[in-house]
């Protein structure tokens, strides 16, 4: 980069943030800088398609670029990994990027564009239609895109005879099944997003099974709205799925973490789903009615602990994993419980000649690992792990290069409610009755339910 270009966006910004803008004329001024702004964008891609082919993104332990990104610059998955995409595909549509370079397309624009060549999936007839494409953007929103590329779609179909019913051994079968696919994403408040196409005979079962779901909750007179009670017969569908399920040896089907004070009213504290998605309290008790509940207890009751009596870590020690952890402990990687498995620091089986007789099925020699890659690097890929499960751990290969490091979750905080601010005031009192001035006791009024004196109780009359 030009030095100094940095410097100047910096003083350009100030200047912009010094200027006065009550009672004055906004309307030429917006439109200038949105349009500016996705110039900036198109300068962005440009930069993110070079990152992801250096390779530089892979020196901090992260496993993709969009996990560079998150990690960098505290964005979400979905954001990151679209930001990934969108630069990879204008990389390779040259009509599209100079339109969005020069300011004649919109970020907006260039997206809705980049979707239809991705549905499409023939990039060589693409390349064709693009410059008609671009060249149409420009008079219409970027929700109409999806419309003209739509009917393109239609006739690049019929001209490769794509409808499924003529296609031959070794046509393209994923082209083909294009009109049958689900997304489903996760937005910063943990809030799912679901949008996708079905075939007819999806179709078929989709509606016939959301009908059925829907017909069975719904009343006379339901304040809810109709997409409202279809969102709940879907949920009411994987929800029936999950607990026709057999149980997947330590892993429960979903699982939410709350503390005690938190479920009893005294703070507003951890309350979320094991991906470390926020929820209400309230939602945590209604669950509660039909759920197990387990107390995860270092002191005393289940046994988090277990050394060498056995090899797995247990249902109670995955769950204490997932608390702890919230997600795969390896650098940069953000994979969520579900797709992790517990492994141990320390093997339980030692390698032939170790000076050890093998780690201990413990909490302190336990992480969360991911399935797809970082669980077969702790194996086959030779990492070495340093430190402390409950603390910092650093990551090397086997030739002392650092590949990261990582933390367990980063506790939340705990903010005191009306009824837990009375509770720790009757908890200090208490305490300071028994042990500050034993010789009095508790009065009566105070307590409301017993007098307690000197260790002892006697209930009242």
């Amino acid at each position: 980069m030009i030095p100094g270009v940095i410097e100047q966006f910096e003083a350009i910004i100030q200047a912009l943030d010094d200027e006065a803008v009550a009672g004055i004329p906004q309307g030429d001024t917006l439109i200038a800088l949105l349009a500016l702004q996705s110039r900036l964008d198109a300068q962005i891609a440009r930069r993110v398609d070079a990152f992801h082919h250096s390779g530089d993104w892979m020196a901090g332990g992260a496993q993709t670029p969009a996990g560079w990104l998150r990690v960098k610059t505290r964005g979400s998955r979905h954001d990151s990994a679209r930001q990934v995409r969108i630069a990879r595909a204008t990389n390779a549509m040259p009509a599209t990027f100079e339109a969005w370079v020069d300011g004649s397309l919109t970020s907006k624009h260039v997206e809705a564009i980049v979707k239809v060549r991705t549905i499409a999936n023939a990039h060589e007839l693409f390349a064709e239609y693009e410059p008609v494409l671009v060249a149409t953007a420009q008079h219409v929103g970027p929700e109409d895109i999806a419309g003209i590329g739509a009917q393109w779609f239609d006739a690049l179909n019929d001209h490769l005879d794509r409808d499924g019913a003529d296609t031959q051994p070794g046509d393209n079968d994923t082209t083909a099944r294009r009109d049958h696919e689900v997304f489903f994403s996760r937005g910063e408040t943990g809030c799912g997003y679901l949008h996708g196409n079905f075939d007819v005979e999806g179709a078929e079962y989709v509606q016939r099974a959301l009908d059925r779901a829907y017909e069975h909750a719904h009343c006379a007179n339901d304040a809810r709205s109709s997409a409202e009670q279809r969102a709940d017969a879907l949920v009411a569908i994987c929800q029936r799925y999950l607990e026709g399920l057999p149980a997947s040896g330590n892993r429960p089907n979903v699982l939410f973490l709350n503390e005690l004070d938190d479920y009893l009213g005294h703070v507003i504290g951890r309350a979320q789903t094991s991906a470390g998605h926020r929820i209400a309290t309230t939602t945590i008790r209604r669950h509660v009615c039909n759920a197990n509940i387990n107390v995860l207890d270092t002191l005393g009751g289940i046994p988090l602990n277990l050394g060498r009596t056995t090899r797995l870590f247990t249902n109670h020690q995955y769950k204490a994993l997932v608390a702890r952890d919230g997600g795969c402990r390896g650098p940069g990687c953000h994979a969520p419980p579900e797709r992790c498995e517990a492994h141990h620091l320390a093997p339980w089986k030692p390698p032939n000649g170790a000076a050890f007789n093998g780690g201990e099925t413990n909490m302190n020699n336990g992480i969360l690992a991911c399935r797809g890659r970082c669980h077969r690097q702790l194996h086959e890929g030779g990492w070495i792990v340093a430190g402390d499960a409950n603390g910092t751990l650093t990551f090397t290969t086997r030739t002392g290069r650092i590949v990261g490091t990582s933390d367990p979750r980063t506790p939340n905080t705990r903010y005191l409610t009306e009824q837990g601010d009375d509770h720790n005031a009757t908890r200090q009192r208490v305490h300071w009755l028994l042990h500050d001035h034993p010789i009095n006791p508790v009065p009566n009024e105070f307590l409301g339910c017993g007098q307690i004196s000197r260790g002892c109780a006697s209930p009242t009359k």
